[in-house]
């Protein structure tokens, strides 16, 4: 996000027109929720506008704009403020609770009855998926005890959703509410995007035209990204064990914080990978470790965001790095929103080395056939020949896999011709009519690991740690590799998950929130 920000929508949209004609594929009608959320620059006026204003009273809920915000977006020098009193809802000590007046905690959603729709036209449910966890209730309950004058006929903020979707026509009579909450909401049929299709257009020279230049940066000047993980989102998720160990889904790094740099970048500092870096920017400094790929552009450095918190509990206090420290908290001239980039004044390598958490054996496959990958011109080259096996297909590395039966594939697949006792660990138990089998369509794995979080999650999985994670010694049982192409001219990730390796009786099985294992015909 920055002054070039427009122009990546537009570039965006032009190809969904390119692609879709008729755009049949874009949904007119179901507008995002996130258009109703205050921009960037509302949240920057309003708390700017606090430390001037008369106003006595400031409530939080469920946000930490003291960390989120670069240099803090003036919330700290309003509740700074004698005259304000400040209340944070929320069931962790982050930054922004550590300097309110008052901190009340307040149930998770996993034991909370709210609606989180998304979009507009259509109702999303959250029922407690848990008994409570503690006494502390849900922020709603509290609203209805403390401002609504009713409170006597609504006792809970359950009983005020419902009356509230009765009213607004969404939900009528008991018997819908409860088919709501068994779908898990109320879902309108699709509707018809575009009546008329949209005239022919050339869309070439809007992509001849030069972007807009925000500032007058050099061309060879370093730039620095920072960018959305997909463990932790804004940081809000950094205080869960289990999301610091998955690792990064392309760095394949867990526990810390890295900056990637292509090594034409690393070579012209004088750095190698792993080396500590001070990178320096008109709106601060920090020191990174630097991770050595071809992923990025030369010139760029790209840190994801989440980490380096100075509150919110013991796995993320003080744990990796907050790029918000090298962004500037000025906002963007032609949107009013964030910029999340910046230029970088210096790079510099110091004197330290760490060795990095992470999990991958390698990044290539050495020629094994592991992550096999075919192109589109062979695959179509070979439907043209007529040649049906699976012999000549591309390995995606180098050379050709011979063939992908049980000679030449270093797989046992999980049915009855892919059993074999040789090279079974265990004596495999009886299937009569059946055998469980999991399949993953690697077309759509995108690697982001959520199937290894759930597993983490619902078999209370062990933690070990960055110390022991360098050392190799992670607990995961199931994970997502990571494997880039060989050819150093197309730094393309393929992912290959890895599944459970617990033989056909696995100790999830008794635990599965869906049944998904039950040994029953």
């Amino acid at each position: 996000g920055g002054e070039t920000a427009p122009d990546v929508d537009r570039a965006a949209n032009l190809l969904n027109l390119v692609l879709d004609p008729n755009l049949r594929c874009i949904d007119f009608q179901h507008r995002h929720r996130i258009e109703r959320a205050g921009r960037r620059s509302d949240v920057v006026r309003f708390f700017g506008n606090l430390a001037q204003e008369d106003v006595h009273l400031l409530l939080i809920n469920n946000a930490n704009p003291v960390y989120a915000l670069p240099q803090g977006g003036g919330i700290t020098q309003a509740m700074e403020r004698d005259r304000l009193f400040t209340v944070v809802f929320t069931p962790f000590m982050d930054e922004t609770a550590a300097l309110a007046d008052l901190i009340f905690p307040v149930s998770v959603p996993l034991e909370s009855w709210d609606e989180y729709s998304g979009k507009t036209g259509i109702l999303s449910l959250l029922q407690p998926a848990m008994g409570t966890w503690r006494e502390s209730p849900a922020v709603g309950d509290v609203m209805i005890k403390v401002a609504l004058k009713k409170s006597a006929t609504m006792p809970d903020y359950k009983t005020w959703l419902m009356d509230h979707f009765y009213r607004k026509e969404i939900v009528s009579g008991k018997g819908q509410w409860l088919q709501a909450v068994q779908k898990g909401g109320q879902f309108s049929k699709p509707l018809t995007q575009v009546t008329d299709p949209p005239q022919p257009m050339m869309v070439a020279p809007e992509f001849q035209q030069p972007a807009t230049n925000g500032d007058s940066s050099k061309k060879d000047d370093l730039h620095f990204i920072a960018v959305p993980s997909i463990r932790f989102f804004d940081g809000r998720g950094a205080n869960r064990s289990w999301l610091c160990e998955i690792p990064d889904p392309l760095t394949k790094v867990a526990w810390q914080t890295t900056v990637m740099a292509h090594p034409e970048t690393v070579t012209a500092v004088d750095a190698e990978h792993g080396d500590v870096v001070l990178i320096k920017t008109d709106s601060g400094q920090a020191e990174a470790i630097l991770y050595a790929t071809e992923q990025v552009r030369p010139g760029t450095l790209v840190m994801a965001m989440g980490q380096g918190h100075t509150q919110l509990g013991r796995y993320a206090k003080h744990i990796g790095i907050n790029p918000q420290v090298l962004l500037t908290p000025k906002l963007s001239s032609i949107t009013g929103g964030p910029i999340f980039t910046a230029n970088v004044t210096s790079l510099s390598v110091t004197d330290k080395h760490v060795p990095m958490a992470h999990t991958d054996g390698s990044r290539i496959q050495h020629g094994r056939k592991i992550a096999l990958s075919v192109t589109w011109d062979e695959l179509h080259a070979h439907s043209q020949s007529g040649d049906t096996q699976s012999e000549k297909t591309h390995s995606g590395e180098s050379g050709h896999a011979e063939s992908l039966t049980m000679e030449g594939f270093p797989f046992t697949l999980p049915l009855k011709e892919g059993y074999d006792p040789k090279r079974d660990f265990y004596a495999a138990h009886k299937h009569d009519t059946y055998r469980w089998g999991m399949v993953v369509d690697l077309d759509k794995c995108i690697g982001c690991a959520a199937c290894g979080a759930a597993c983490y999650a619902e078999n209370n999985v062990p933690v070990v740690g960055k110390e022991f994670c360098a050392q190799g010694r992670e607990m995961s049982w199931l994970r997502v590799q990571r494997y880039l192409e060989e050819d150093e001219n197309q730094p393309v990730s393929g992912f290959m998950p890895m599944m459970c390796q617990h033989c056909g009786n696995a100790p999830c099985e008794p635990v599965c929130p869906v049944y998904a294992t039950y040994h029953s015909d």
